[in-house]
């Protein structure tokens, strides 16, 4: 599984470098119109975001697996966090978010991390559930704070629920796979889930799809 993180994140470094150098490049011809120069700009701005969440979540992952995660709690809303990541996808990659608040999810945690959090788990929608629908709940009950994030993509096979929070764990054929990935997003969403004492899980959403259900003590 190493070896295949490193072939990946090679790959992974390599193409939106590659795409911003190639805007940058466009945007330097004559006869470029206004609109043309805005959509290029657009396209590069997206590749440098998906560079900079690349090596955030390497960094991140690195301090995690290290033990050095350096967690500053604070009172924070989880509902504000949503909001932002779910415009940013919805801006990036024409993510389609339902988003359902029956709280603000207010609890004492790591803002970066929770920030991380949720929006590897956008992410891992938009890898795997298509551009279909993705619904968002967020709810409380009994001192607890519950995040579900459900889309509509292929589903996770039972014998490998428990398989995908796994450092470098990725679904199906390394060689056939089409899907862009490092096999690090839902580790650390494990992870930081556990460092705030919460817990995570994954089920079936029908017809299809998944569901990551989160709780944390409020």
């Amino acid at each position: 599984m190493e070896k295949t993180f490193l072939l990946s994140v090679t790959h992974e470094l390599k193409t939106p470098v590659a795409a911003v150098k190639l805007q940058l490049e466009t945007l330097n011809s004559e006869g470029l119109t206004e609109s043309q120069k805005a959509q290029l700009l657009k396209t590069a701005l997206r590749e440098t975001r998906r560079l900079q969440d690349l090596t955030e979540n390497i960094l991140l992952a690195t301090r995690l697996d290290n033990n050095h995660q350096g967690i500053h709690k604070e009172l924070i809303s989880l509902r504000t966090i949503v909001y932002q990541e779910a415009e940013r996808y919805r801006s990036l990659h024409g993510l389609k978010v339902e988003i359902n608040d029956e709280d603000e999810g207010r609890m004492h945690g790591d803002f970066q991390m929770m920030t991380s959090l949720v929006s590897n788990l956008l992410d891992n929608a938009t890898k795997y559930g298509g551009r279909e629908l993705v619904k968002i709940h967020l709810s409380k009950k009994d001192h607890h704070v519950i995040l579900t994030v459900a889309d509509q993509g292929q589903g996770i096979p039972d014998n490998e629920k428990d398989k995908i929070f796994t450092r470098f764990y990725r679904i199906g054929n390394e060689e056939t796979r089409s899907s862009k990935g490092t096999g690090l997003g839902l580790f650390i969403c494990a992870t930081v889930v556990r460092l705030h004492h919460g817990q995570i899980s994954v089920s079936d959403n029908h017809p299809n799809g998944s569901i990551f259900a989160i709780t944390f003590p409020a």
